[in-house]
C-alpha cells in the first residue's frame, strides 16, 4: 500500500504530464479552473 506522500506525488506527476501533453501552461490551468496558479504549481509538484 503506498503513502499518502507517494500517492500525492503519483498525482501531481500524472497532473503534469497531461498539462505537458496538451501544451497548456499553470496560467491556462488557473484560467480555466479558477484555481491560483500557486495552487496549480504545489499540486504539481
Amino acid at each position: 500500500m503506498r503513502t499518502l506522500l507517494e500517492q500525492t506525488m503519483l498525482i501531481g506527476d500524472r497532473l503534469r504530464v497531461i498539462r505537458k501533453a496538451k501544451k497548456l501552461s499553470q496560467g491556462d490551468i488557473e484560467q480555466r479552473t479558477g484555481l491560483l496558479r500557486s495552487y496549480v504549481n504545489r499540486c504539481g509538484r
